[in-house]
């Protein structure tokens, strides 16, 4: 069940009494392409104003919270980060919007941020059985790569 603010957030109740904050500000609902924004750890690049390209290819665009962020649980002590997002979050998610599809009529696109960690690769490297809808993504954007190590002289060497 999701429930909306005056804001545009939806709230979708995940198992465990979790919960996972989204917005679809623009796009069509009905689409079966979707493109699935995932944030970074800094405020650039927000997901409020899509592309106008984008939107006129009829997708259906969501910006989720990631977990522990916002107004989305924190994943279980019990549960890895990707395990939360693959199995738990995005499957869920996926699966209440299209739950009456068949899984190989959807065409994925993720798009995302990336400072340190890049929750947008964590579902292209996923197992299908973590994350079934890892077989429709077609893409994957990165708006923000990080640059190489090489030219941070001021960090620490690993």
């Amino acid at each position: 069940m999701s429930a909306d603010n005056s804001s545009g957030e939806r709230y979708l109740d995940l198992p465990g009494g979790r919960t996972l904050a989204y917005a679809e500000e623009a796009g069509n609902i009905s689409s079966k392409t979707v493109v699935l924004y995932l944030h970074g750890a800094v405020p650039i690049g927000d997901a409020s104003k899509p592309s106008p390209v984008l939107l006129s290819k009829d997708v259906h665009f969501i910006s989720l919270t990631l977990p522990g962020w916002s107004n989305t649980s924190p994943p279980p002590p019990s549960t890895s980060y990707n395990d939360c997002l693959t199995r738990s979050d995005m499957t869920a998610l996926l699966t209440h919007h299209y739950s009456n599809s068949n899984i190989h009529d959807i065409k994925l696109y993720i798009s995302g941020r990336f400072v340190r960690r890049c929750p947008s690769a964590d579902l292209v490297r996923g197992t299908y059985d973590k994350f079934p809808f890892g077989r429709c993504i077609l893409g994957v954007l990165l708006m923000g790569p990080i640059s190489p190590f090489r030219y941070h002289k001021t960090l620490p060497s690993a």
